[in-house]
């Protein structure tokens, strides 16, 4: 008597073949193909996203960096990338088109005033944009602090699709501003909270101008307060400061994100030429900007 198969392929192979008539090693390598690919879908899960969060002094301050800027935005491989102080959003957009494509695209935060605006600029062939929503919530001294730039997307790429929020925040300037940046964090906690109570991927982002201790203290509550990870903590410097005596580094730009990173690091002059004080700051001050974008992978 012919032994009946006791796993689940080998009955499904010999309940299609019964019915269909169809060889038994096709119906095998049918049955393998498809349990390899859900094997695959599982180990696999979502696909990982490479983010930037960017300033971009006073864009475009020269023509140098109009276009320079933009191009280092391409260097950095990611699929979207975070960018504050836009002020010509014209010129933005053209040199989005030119040096990185047709198939780059932005959304900018919604505000009167057309200086320094943050905005997402990315991939549309591997991110869809599904959603944009300006939360005036952290304009808390008009002149001095910034409306944030909430952006949902899904990837178009991997075997299972993945949906994500971006918060794009610049925060208030200068030491004399330590309290409109608290008020800052504490308007954008139930913001984050609420969003990571849905359950969907967050990452909070730009520059939180986080010049002393204080700061620090009050964005690790808001880390606390949403259950994030904080990643850029430790790197050495995103920011010169070009003092009279000298040039100064420190680190201004953040992500804060629901997910472990898997890799993180700044670009530009940050990551060519150090982070040391120096006598003077490197070139790409003049050229391309104060900041360094700050890339990572989740």
């Amino acid at each position: 008597m012919r032994r009946r198969p006791d796993t689940i392929p080998g009955l499904l192979v010999l309940l299609v073949r019964r019915r269909l008539n169809v060889p038994t090693v096709v119906l095998t390598a049918l049955v393998l193909l498809v349990a390899f690919a859900v094997l695959f879908a599982l180990l696999t899960g979502p696909p990982t996203v490479k983010i930037a969060t960017f300033n971009i002094q006073d864009y475009p301050k020269n023509p140098t960096q109009a276009a320079g800027a933009v191009e280092l935005i391409g260097d950095l491989d990611v699929q979207v990338a975070a960018v504050q102080e836009i002020t010509d959003t014209d010129t933005f957009d053209r040199n989005v088109d030119d040096y990185l494509g047709d198939h780059w695209n932005t959304a900018y935060v919604k505000q009167k005033r057309p200086s320094r605006r943050v905005a997402v600029v990315y991939n549309d062939d591997e991110l869809e944009l599904l959603d944009t929503t300006t939360h005036r919530d952290t304009v808390i001294k008009p002149g001095a602090s910034r409306a944030t730039l909430e952006a949902k997307f899904r990837t178009r790429y991997g075997a299972e699709p993945r949906t994500f929020r971006l918060f794009v925040v610049h925060l208030a300037a200068h030491d004399h501003h330590r309290e409109v940046r608290r008020k800052q964090i504490e308007a954008l906690k139930p913001l984050v909270t609420d969003a990571v109570d849905d359950g969907h991927d967050v990452n909070v982002l730009g520059d939180f101008n986080t010049t002393g201790v204080a700061d620090f203290y009050q964005l690790q509550k808001l880390v606390d307060a949403a259950n994030l990870h904080w990643p850029s903590l430790d790197l050495p410097c995103t920011v010169y400061w070009d003092r009279e005596d000298l040039c100064a580094t420190s680190n201004l730009d953040h992500i804060l994100s629901t997910q472990p990173a898997q890799s993180i690091h700044v670009g530009g002059a940050c990551k060519t030429v150090g982070c040391d004080v120096r006598a003077e700051c490197p070139t790409y001050v003049e050229h391309i900007s104060d900041h360094c974008p700050v890339v990572t992978e989740l």
